[in-house]
């Protein structure tokens, strides 16, 4: 999975890092996860997965490795135009001038200064947004932009994916929740892009999923993974948020996230083998307890064993934060860190065109961030 020269970890980390994988590919023999899908338990079970009592699907070890062992270990990334736009190499012998940054998909309100309420997005805010996101300096992917209130979520999606593609040649990063998200993503690509063979081998968009329980993929979840899967869209499974720091629960939380995000693996590679894919961090903010921040750096080491492209998002109260929570993570090798401008579903447009306008910056933070030496 991974070789054994790495200018990020030192070779105890990189044992560490291998026995964690090692422990979360036993713990899904032994303990199992619960996928909601039931294409999901059919396809996997028609794999050799076996349903315990409890109704956890138990995958055993040598099965996960086989998997882990033919992922993809990149992705490159078009521009709306066909032209090749950057490269997201997996695995530790990287080379180049560091990750590749964009904006992350906009939620739903914006801030208003001087306020205590904020305002939810209209139709009308979508056109100047999604403009003024296009002129983002050093992004080279923007999250789609944001959902006006009043239409429904499935049409809402794609209206702000098409608007983003009216405003900008760069690629889209699109957060899907619902099942039937992603076919409807695929046949406005295929209109767009003229045909399903052009939708595969110049992607556009990058879908991101956010596994929100350990141990467990809900019934829409295994749904955008296997239709990911079997139309080629790249796809960044975000691990389940870090929880806990004291190290001492049995299986700890870092072992269960490890194997919710091997189970997603098992999903997607099932439906269809070597289908692109990302691994995403949960947000790590730069003043989390230092345990948190070894956790994350052991995620980060596991995408590189795995030799996944890792992408990570920005995380702060303020923008000096934000910076070092990016520096952090590029130090740490993550190949996409996503300028996240908001808490929760406040959006600030004003924050994220500072953010992106201090990217530079950031190449010398990161020799310096915290946990970037161990």
């Amino acid at each position: 999975m991974g070789t054994a020269r790495d200018n990020r970890l030192a070779a105890r980390e990189i044992s560490e890092v291998r026995a964690l994988i090692e422990e979360a590919c036993h713990h899904l023999q032994e303990v199992g996860f619960r996928a909601r899908g039931a294409e999901a338990q059919a396809l996997l079970t028609s794999h050799g997965a076996l349903r315990s009592a409890a109704g956890r699907l138990q995958v055993s070890p040598p099965r996960t490795r086989e998997l882990l062992e033919q992922l993809p270990s990149g992705l490159t990334l078009f521009d709306r135009e066909g032209d090749k736009l950057a490269t997201l190499a997996g695995g530790r012998d990287i080379s180049g001038s560091g990750p590749i940054w964009a904006s992350a998909a906009t939620p739903t309100r914006r801030a208003r200064r001087g306020e205590e309420e904020s305002a939810t997005l209209s139709a009308e805010d979508l056109w100047p947004l999604a403009d003024a996101s296009a002129r983002l300096a050093h992004c080279l992917a923007l999250g789609a932009a944001p959902l006006p209130d009043p239409l429904a979520p499935p049409l809402a999606l794609l209206l702000r994916l098409y608007v983003g593609f009216c405003t900008s040649t760069h690629p889209q990063i699109a957060r899907v929740r619902r099942g039937a998200e992603v076919e409807r993503i695929w046949d406005l690509l295929r209109t767009l892009q003229g045909d399903a063979q052009a939708v595969e081998r110049r992607p556009v968009v990058l879908l991101e999923l956010s596994l929100e329980r350990r141990g467990e993929l809900g019934a829409a979840a295994c749904r955008i993974l296997i239709d990911s899967a079997r139309h080629g869209l790249p796809l960044v499974i975000r691990l389940p948020a870090l929880t806990g720091d004291n190290g001492q629960t049995e299986p700890s939380p870092l072992v269960e996230i490890v194997a919710t995000g091997l189970s997603a693996i098992l999903v997607h590679q099932t439906a269809r083998a070597r289908a692109p894919l990302l691994w995403g961090l949960p947000p790590i903010g730069p003043d989390a307890p230092r345990p948190r921040l070894q956790r994350g750096a052991m995620l980060l080491g596991v995408a590189d064993e795995i030799a996944l492209p890792a992408v990570a998002t920005s995380r702060g109260s303020d923008d000096a934060a934000h910076l070092l929570s990016a520096a952090w993570a590029a130090a740490r090798g993550a190949r996409m860190i996503l300028l996240d401008a908001g808490a929760e579903d406040v959006f600030d447009m004003q924050q994220l065109s500072r953010l992106a306008a201090r990217v530079p910056e950031v190449a010398a933070l990161a020799r310096h961030a915290p946990g970037a030496g161990g």
